[in-house]
């Protein structure tokens, strides 16, 4: 008889209870065990730790949750998301490679711009620090032309007529560069005189027919795709947001504990376990993420905690903090392991583990 170390972790593992010591096995991993078991003609009995998981291996050779069993001797194989960490190759052997998979996060949904906004996001910050920027050099550029030619002119032999101009010149200057950029036609008295002032107010009117073309473009672009406030879609988002996240277990920060990658160091420090009881009360509100799984053929390994009632209030990342692997592990030197790596790789090649991932996942998910 097989003993396995498994827990309840669909899509790799799904047990149902069928009578007293009778049960149906479903899930990728499972069903590489259940498989194996007939190809060795042994019979099975899962050995079942639901509270601590995946759990952990102490120096004394002792341990909790799955591997604890397997450490301890009360099982002889396990399977259920186990990865290729490197702490426990010193107590437990490892299989080859079942399946790929990628530790992301289910994140709070962003939400919609405000409205009044829309026009200014048509520029990056740095185009509108240009935009102003022209428009300030543009501006006393023509000041600064005019008030020489008032002040060269011959024919002006008041000084009282030299203020006047002189006091209107602001208004004037102001009106001439910006009307050009909001669309506006220009009067011949706004219009600057002497040709050194017109050269430069022909370069203020090609930059006005660039910079509206673009504008009209990047405004009718982002009125046909909605925009939102601070979406978090990287590895690198999600350490500057400050959110804190988390699992029932720090098993899913196991391969990165030692990471000297300065996001991964700030994700590691804010990771937190809860049990699923609370996992399922931060999921109602919005200052929380959660780690999932992606898996191969757009699946993904979703703790029961997160509902139906909550799934539209989240929005998955498009990057993975990490990628792993997944194994089978068994107690050290088991004379398993030999015949355990034939049978995943040919399991493996024969596209079985993704079969009975699919139907694991379209019989409950």
């Amino acid at each position: 008889m097989l003993k396995l170390a498994v827990f309840p972790y669909e899509p790799y593992v799904v047990i149902e209870p069928r009578g007293i010591d009778s049960y149906s096995y479903m899930g990728s991993e499972m069903k590489i065990l259940e498989t194996f078991s007939q190809y060795v003609n042994a019979s099975i009995s899962p050995v079942i730790n639901q509270a601590d998981y995946w759990g952990e291996i102490w120096n004394n050779w002792s341990g909790s949750g799955l591997m604890g069993n397997l450490v301890e001797d009360k099982a002889d194989i396990g399977a259920a998301a186990l990865y290729t960490w490197e702490f426990a190759y010193e107590y437990l052997d490892l299989s080859k490679p079942t399946v790929r998979t990628g530790i992301t996060c289910l994140v709070p949904a962003p939400k919609l711009s405000a409205g009044w906004l829309t026009p200014f996001r048509v520029y990056s910050l740095e185009a509108w620090m240009a935009l102003i920027g022209t428009l300030a050099l543009s501006f006393l550029a023509l000041y600064a032309l005019n008030k020489l030619q008032i002040s060269v002119k011959p024919q002006l032999k008041s000084k009282h007529h030299i203020n006047q101009l002189k006091g209107k010149l602001l208004s004037k200057t102001l009106m001439s560069v910006s009307k050009p950029f909001v669309m506006q036609s220009i009067t011949n008295k706004e219009m600057a005189q002497g040709n050194l002032a017109k050269y430069l107010m022909g370069l203020v009117f090609l930059s006005t027919l660039v910079l509206s073309t673009t504008f009209d473009s990047g405004l009718a672009t982002i009125m046909t795709v909605p925009r939102y406030d601070n979406p978090i879609n990287t590895i690198e988002e999600l350490a500057e947001s400050g959110l804190s996240w988390g699992g029932t277990q720090d098993a899913w920060i196991l391969s990165i504990n030692n990471s000297l990658e300065p996001n991964l160091m700030k994700l590691v420090a804010r990771f937190v376990a809860h049990s699923e009881a609370n996992l399922r009360k931060y999921s109602l509100g919005d200052q929380f993420a959660f780690g999932v799984e992606r898996l191969p053929n757009d699946n993904y390994a979703i703790g029961a905690y997160i509902k139906e009632d909550v799934i539209q209030n989240y929005h998955l990342m498009t990057q993975d903090i990490y990628w792993e692997m997944c194994v089978v592990m068994m107690r050290k030197s088991s004379v398993l392991l030999t015949e355990v790596d034939k049978f995943v790789l040919r399991v493996f090649e024969a596209g079985l583990i993704s079969y009975w991932q699919n139907e694991a996942i379209n019989l409950y998910a």
